[in-house]
């Protein structure tokens, strides 16, 4: 009876395609190149998988008809003129690719001659998309001789694309973008040169944003005119918009199906949004009343005044508020700005709703350990709190201490993670159980090079206040924010100096420490829970 069970639970399992699909995304690509060979069913499980995300254009070529490398010319091409038949195998194929990425300086995709080009072109079946099934297409830094082939990958079922070019050669890919790909939801385009003199290309994709129906666009700074400005305001079913090279690392999308009357609005549906304060400050009326904006992300350079942003913020009921002073400029006689003070800040103590605060600075706060509480009392819906915790530059007089955890703990019970920049060099006693410690919801204290020096002292006093799962993690760079193009290490990495490294080195003995201490974590858990339980009962009686 059970090897009946057995062998009818395993028919029932083949025929069941969804759970096929499911265990052949888990196999390796030469486990799937043997699926392909063992039935007719399997197989196509397993091809879908192995075509679905394809990384190479020339790979996708290859399907077509094989391709070679011309030895004098260096350039690549169909080794025969293309025939009906080899179109007619290309789809056996082309249906399954879902995904197509093209990254910078893709030897293999600017060798593609301008012969095959023009025999793609000339021989592909008309009314038959190229790709029917792709849903994203990522292409970094388009070569203009490769513009017909970005174009031709363009069809009514794309979905997302992820494109940086040079302004100046493809207005065209701009152009067609509307016209080939008109239901496009997410558009990240991205200029490898400044494009704010190429009135063509900026019209081009004015044009563009104005009749598709995008969700979310990622564009540069340097072509966000007024008009443009103006345009994107009237988006009725735009959700996120990043007018910078970062953003918030976490999208808030709409609950809401229905949005009511959003004639007379601008921003109608905007849930977060990333732009610099010079674009943020001209378009002020656009973002002040945007209705659902709950996630905002403002980039200052080293002359803007931080206080003239955030003192325009109150109206908004924002949850996430992120401020960052743009650093990689800095150089010559131009030192850092000043460092973040309460009195900076003071605007954002009115955002009760702030569920993530984060300030990238170059300089560790200015803030005392009464202004971290002041913060705390203030922002008691907090959930990850980030105060300059990559500072790379020497403190001012006034920086927060290990004493802020304290406030910390006491107001802010929600809290998930912390990143703030302390010095750590007298850490206080640890906390008696019957003092407030973090809630068990927190669950990582990032590091990077603040102060510290007495290793097993601040051991003692995180012991006696975190919770026992509760971890500390060194971190390079800001989790909240996501560049638009590559990794943020890439973006804000510099060499650290010799005290950096040293203080690196201490908060990670710190970290180790506090792995080994699990158990007496848990004892002193245990023991502030029957005390909190004791208060319970006595205050019912």
């Amino acid at each position: 009876m059970a090897q009946w069970n057995a062998q009818t639970g395993v028919k029932a399992f083949w025929a069941i395609p969804e759970l096929v699909a499911i265990a052949v995304d888990f196999l390796d690509v030469q486990s799937l190149s043997q699926c392909a060979r063992v039935s007719r069913a399997v197989s196509e499980h397993a091809l879908n998988s192995l075509y679905r995300k394809s990384a190479r254009l020339t790979d996708i070529f290859g399907l077509l008809c094989p391709m070679r490398t011309d030895a004098t010319t260096g350039t690549i091409s169909f080794i025969v003129p293309l025939r009906p038949a080899h179109w007619t195998r290309f789809r056996h194929y082309n249906h399954r690719i879902q995904e197509v990425s093209v990254e910078f300086f893709d030897p293999q995709t600017r060798s593609i001659s301008q012969k095959a080009i023009i025999d793609l072109l000339g021989t592909q079946p008309r009314q038959e998309p190229f790709l029917p099934s792709l849903r994203r297409l990522d292409w970094q830094d388009v070569h203009p001789s490769l513009n017909h082939l970005v174009i031709l990958l363009f069809h009514e079922g794309l979905r997302e694309l992820r494109i940086s070019l040079d302004p100046s050669s493809s207005t065209s890919i701009m152009d067609f973008l509307p016209l080939r790909a008109p239901n496009l939801k997410f558009l990240q385009v991205w200029t490898t040169r400044m494009a704010e003199h190429d009135s063509q290309f900026h019209n081009a994709t004015m044009e563009a944003i104005q009749r598709l129906p995008l969700v979310r666009l990622r564009m540069p700074p340097d072509p966000l005119s007024p008009g443009m400005l103006s345009v994107i305001a009237q988006k009725r079913e735009l959700q996120s918009f990043w007018g910078y090279f970062f953003g918030p690392e976490t999208f808030r999308p709409s609950t809401s199906e229905s949005y009511g009357d959003s004639s007379d609005m601008t921003f109608p549906v905007l849930r977060e949004c990333s732009v610099n304060c010079g674009d943020f400050l001209s378009g002020l009326d656009y973002f002040i009343s945007a209705p659902q904006l709950v996630s905002l992300h403002i980039n200052y350079g080293i002359q803007d005044n931080i206080s003239t942003g955030l003192s325009m913020l109150s109206s908004l009921r924002l949850k996430d508020l992120m401020i960052a002073i743009r650093t990689w400029n800095i150089g010559g006689n131009q030192g850092p700005p000043p460092s973040p003070t309460i009195d900076v800040l003071r605007p954002i103590l009115a955002m009760s709703s702030l569920e993530i605060l984060v300030i990238v600075h170059p300089r560790p706060p200015g803030l005392s350990d009464e202004d971290i509480a002041e913060l705390a009392r203030s922002l008691p819906e907090l959930r990850h709190i980030e105060l300059c915790g990559h500072a790379r530059e020497e403190p001012s007089e006034k920086v927060p201490t290990l004493e802020c955890f304290k406030s910390l703990a006491q107001y802010c019970r929600k809290l998930i993670s912390i990143s703030i920049w302390i010095d750590a060099s007298d850490p206080p006693p640890p906390i008696s159980p019957n003092e407030m410690a973090f809630s068990s919801t927190l669950e990582v204290v990032y590091f990077h090079s603040s102060k510290i020096d007495r290793v097993w002292d601040v051991m003692a006093f995180l012991v006696s206040i975190l919770p026992p799962l509760t971890i500390l993690e060194w971190s390079p760079v800001s989790r909240h924010l996501r560049p638009v193009i590559g990794a943020s290490e890439v973006h804000f990495h510099s060499l650290p100096s010799a005290a950096m490294n040293s203080c690196r080195s201490k908060w990670q003995e710190v970290s180790t420490l506090l792995s080994s201490r699990a158990q007496h974590r848990r004892a002193i858990q245990s023991q502030r829970s029957r005390i909190e339980r004791e208060r319970e009962n006595m205050a019912h009686h």
